[in-house]
């Protein structure tokens, strides 16, 4: 594989009732791996902002894209105070229908429907692919917005899972990204505890800068221990690690 188009790293994470992406420009990775820039969303109702949005999308009758995240909560208010809800649609928390269906064991490697808040039905690999794309065409505003000369072939994509997930799964959420115009060959599909993992590795245990200004890192030694816990919206997820030396004193867990 072609490692040179990799200017861009970006990340896709549904949680139980939050979602969002952060990204990591190669060169600010060369120099900091824990330089990640992250989105920060605000609603007009409320005087907030975070990191991730609310994982909810808003539809027409006509099943069109209209809003996610706190614009769809707030779009959704207005239609609840005048009685309009049965000419929308409205999927909150859709990842957990999701977790639902595989826990009952259903075949979701064919696609399925899931319910919105007033049980009208919709394919859920379309959900899913409606919000992919656009986290997807977010970001590529905002890299656009600040000048950034990249083309989206040079964009590598991450998506993370739960652990729990099976293969079958997995392809659903690739085949979710396919339909949001995602390239299969440049999507990743993670499971959450190994991007965290992966994160904690690289918390610095000792730091050091040299006259290059490149700055570099002592992670953790072979034999460490830690505990990662992931404490979402709707689940609690708890998984040990043990660093290992591999091949060519890469370090595995």
């Amino acid at each position: 594989m072609d490692e040179d188009y990799k200017l861009l790293v970006a990340a896709i994470d549904f949680g139980s009732t939050t979602a969002g992406y952060a990204f990591s420009f190669r060169h600010e990775y060369r120099k900091d791996p824990l330089d990640i820039s992250t989105f920060l969303w605000t609603t007009g109702n409320h005087d907030i902002a975070t990191s991730k949005a609310p994982c909810s999308v808003l539809l027409d009758l006509e099943k069109r894209f209209i809003a996610f995240g706190y614009e769809a909560e707030d779009k959704y208010e207005g239609i609840l105070a005048n009685n309009l809800q049965d000419d929308w649609y409205y999927f909150k928390g859709f990842k957990m229908l999701l977790y639902n269906a595989i826990e009952n064991g259903k075949d979701i490697a064919r696609d399925f429907k899931i319910d919105d808040v007033g049980g009208k039905s919709m394919s859920a690999r379309s959900i899913f692919s409606i919000a992919i794309g656009y986290l997807r065409r977010h970001l590529l505003i905002q890299l656009r917005e600040r000048n950034v000369g990249l083309h989206e072939s040079e964009i590598w994509w991450t998506i993370t899972v739960p652990s729990i997930w099976t293969e079958p799964a997995k392809e659903f959420m690739m085949q979710c990204a396919e339909k949001a115009g995602l390239d299969r060959q440049k999507v990743s599909i993670l499971f959450e505890p190994e991007a965290a993992s992966i994160y904690c590795r690289l918390l610095p245990v000792d730091k050091f800068i040299g006259n290059n200004k490149v700055t570099s890192f002592k992670s953790f030694e072979a034999g460490r221990k830690y505990i990662v816990v992931d404490a979402g919206g709707g689940t609690v997820n708890i998984s040990t690690q043990e660093v290992s030396r591999g091949e060519g004193d890469r370090y595995a867990v």
